[in-house]
């Protein structure tokens, strides 16, 4: 299930809590790499 962005943190079935912002920081600084090198190879073309 996708909570969207505004959700941090998920359940654990053991009741821990774990934070998704590593990961939510990791997949938008990858998704922002690769919409750089989109405009730039543009820009060059």
């Amino acid at each position: 299930m996708d909570y969207g962005h505004s959700i941090r943190f998920w359940l654990q079935p053991n009741g821990e809590l774990c934070a998704l912002s590593k990961y939510e920081n990791y997949a938008h600084r990858a998704a922002r790499e690769r919409r750089r090198q989109t405009l730039h190879g543009k820009a060059r073309a």
